[in-house]
């Protein structure tokens, strides 16, 4: 029965892992490409209120992946807390949109 639940929250923590190293990584190639205005923008550009959104899409998201033993839902639900913890949206630096308070 422990090693069950230690199999579990293996996996849960891998696809985590996964994910934070995906954001990690498309973070750099957008830092990458200078001769875009992207790297320019790979600052915070998320705002309190959108990190709380990110953060609470990223909870709903762990509990229903945790129900469903989905690896997909994990995966964006790690995403999300990176996206909320890092305070930085790739989507919001390429279409150069920024929610923080100035």
């Amino acid at each position: 029965m422990f090693t069950l639940i230690l199999s579990k929250v293996a996996y849960v923590g891998a696809i985590f892992l996964l994910s934070f190293l995906f954001s990690v990584l498309y973070r750099r190639i957008l830092k990458f490409f200078k001769s875009t205005s992207i790297a320019k923008r790979a600052k915070p550009n998320i705002g309190t209120a959108d990190r709380l959104v990110r953060l609470f899409l990223a909870v709903i998201l762990l509990v229903w992946g945790l129900l469903s033993w989905s690896p997909v839902v994990l995966f964006f639900s790690g995403f999300c807390f990176y996206e909320a913890f890092a305070k930085w949206c790739g989507f919001y630096a390429i279409v150069g949109k920024n929610t923080c308070s100035l």
